[in-house]
């Protein structure tokens, strides 16, 4: 009875559990019956939010749309006042332009009175440039009577022969002379006061010796003096104007003194006058140089007229180039 007891409790309790998980199942139905009808309404809610959403995105294109008709609205306004502007601009322009072609109405005909002035002081000008043409013959005129181009003394108006070398000497119709007439001047001319051979180029007769005149050396020295430098230019000018001419310096003593010492000075001499001219520019190849002593003389020894003229410096013309036998080479 015990056992049927327990039996009857234990059916009890599993109907009250039967019970409660009915009345779950009737609250569970309920709660799916509410979340039903919940989820309609959020399709509901989804729906018009949707149909919102593209509404607001409507009115904003619109929106947008409206911005940028008000932007260009703005734009050509800002467009409108500046055309505005710049027909006041041209206006004003306008105004000022028909005021200068007022003003040029006025200078056209000041510039028609300046046109004649203008014409008149080109005739006036005309008279003056004539009359300064004038002038300037006539000052011309009296330059060339005046004026020595060339420094050779004799005025342009009377000078034959313009463009002389400086320096040289000159005749009256300015040009250079030419003292013994064999057709080279004095400065080209060796021999200037005899007459060269034809043909001569160093103005000289003949193969003769060309005896320098002008030559001369501190005493006992072979040491030439400020004056036969001079000299030695111009020779070294006429040999280097006349590059196939070989020749020998030849030296020159009296006869006073030891013929021995005499000699020895003559070839010192020599050497001296052949350094000179190389150094001048006449090649050295084309000199030799060569004492004599007091060999062949050329006047009395006797006088001192004869002794200076005994002690002199002679060109002679070689047919060939130096040779060997010249130490001074």
């Amino acid at each position: 009875s015990q056992a049927l007891t327990e039996g009857k409790t234990r059916e009890q309790e599993l109907r009250e559990q039967l019970t409660a998980t009915e009345e779950k199942v009737r609250e569970l139905t309920a709660a799916t019956a509410t979340l039903d009808e919940l989820k309609k309404t959020l399709e509901e809610k989804e729906n018009e939010l949707k149909e919102k959403t593209e509404a607001l995105a409507t009115l904003e294109a619109q929106t947008r749309e409206v911005t940028a008709q008000a932007d260009q609205v703005t734009a050509l306004s800002a467009q409108l006042a500046e055309m505005s502007a710049a027909i006041q601009e041209k206006e004003a322009e306008i105004a000022r332009l028909n005021e200068q072609i007022a003003e040029l109405g006025q200078a056209s005909t000041d510039l028609d009175n300046l046109q004649r002035q203008l014409d008149e002081s080109q005739a006036k000008i005309g008279e003056l440039e004539t009359r300064i043409q004038e002038l300037e013959q006539e000052k011309q005129q009296l330059e060339m009577k005046t004026r020595d181009s060339d420094g050779d003394g004799v005025s342009d108006a009377d000078d034959q022969c313009a463009n002389t070398v400086a320096g040289a000497v000159v005749d009256e119709k300015g040009c250079e002379k030419d003292s013994d007439s064999d057709g080279l001047v004095d400065r080209l001319d060796l021999c200037p006061e005899l007459a060269g051979t034809d043909g001569d180029k160093l103005g000289c007769p003949g193969d003769s010796p060309i005896v320098l005149e002008g030559i001369s050396f501190a005493l006992g020295t072979a040491r030439l003096t400020d004056q036969a430098r001079q000299v030695l230019k111009q020779v070294a000018a006429v040999l280097k104007a006349n590059p196939d001419i070989v020749v020998e310096v030849a030296g020159y003593t009296d006869n006073i003194g030891d013929p021995g010492r005499n000699l020895a000075l003559s070839e010192k001499r020599a050497r001296a006058v052949r350094d000179f001219l190389v150094a001048e520019g006449v090649g050295e190849d084309r000199l030799t140089a060569r004492g004599y002593g007091q060999e062949n003389p050329i006047a009395d020894n006797a006088t001192a007229e004869g002794r200076a003229r005994n002690r002199r410096v002679e060109l002679h013309r070689l047919t060939a180039a130096p040779g060997a036998a010249d130490g001074n080479q």
